[in-house]
């Protein structure tokens, strides 16, 4: 259809601009911004978004984590609609098919490490799949509360390194225990601690002697975590 409008007529004097014709047919000046905003689809907030993505996290925790959750890993289920060829088989555990509702956590090897953690991640009476885990946390996450960091601090560093030693087997044809991968676990989350500032309160005092962080003098009208 440009063939129906003339040739542009150059004004020299006149600087040239980039106009952007919004989703409203309001005429604005272009912006990556604005044509952004309106190419994207807009979606509701998730009630488990808190759960994910919060400043305390991990960002690679975080990620993966918001990946199990809305099952978009590449658990070999998935692969099986383009290649037919691959083994169901979990590389975990060798006795049930490859998927998330199995990997996070009724594998053996994930609920080994579910069952070593989940005391210390104070996820004592939590359920062992991740979907019921969310619901739960959903409903009792207080955004600055000690617990609740540390809550989505473990749940997603157990997901991380379940599907990272999933991949490890499966790929790289390498084998850590579970007394290995929970220590790691436990080491990265207490590494991430160790770099929060903390509040004192009598329940992050008593942690501080099990996770080893320092914990600070309250100040008037900060926000703490604790």
């Amino acid at each position: 259809m440009l063939y129906l409008h003339g040739p542009p007529e150059i004004k020299p004097e006149i600087k040239d601009r980039v106009y952007w014709l919004t989703n409203r047919g309001k005429r604005v000046i272009f912006s990556i911004k604005t044509a952004f905003e309106d190419l994207s689809v807009t979606q509701p907030d998730v009630d488990w978004r808190k759960i994910v993505w919060y400043s305390q996290g991990i960002p690679s925790h975080m990620y993966i984590l918001w990946l199990a959750i809305r099952q978009r890993l590449l658990t070999q289920d998935r692969l099986m609609r383009w290649d037919s060829s691959k083994s169901l088989i979990c590389s975990l555990c060798n006795a049930q098919p490859d998927s998330h509702e199995h990997l996070f956590f009724k594998c053996d090897f994930s609920v080994q490490v579910w069952n070593k953690l989940k005391d210390i991640a104070k996820l004592q009476d939590y359920p062992n799949a991740l979907e019921d885990c969310v619901k739960k946390l959903e409903r009792t996450n207080v955004p600055k509360r000690f617990q609740s960091i540390l809550q989505r601090l473990m749940l997603a560093a157990m997901t991380y390194f379940i599907w990272q030693e999933r991949n490890l087997r499966l790929f790289q044809q390498r084998h850590r225990t579970v007394e290995e991968v929970s220590m790691h676990i436990k080491q990265v989350v207490r590494m991430r601690l160790m770099g929060l500032t903390i509040y004192e309160t009598p329940s992050t005092i008593l942690e501080s002697k099990v996770w080893g962080f320092h914990v600070h003098p309250k100040k008037h009208n900060s926000i703490p975590v604790g």
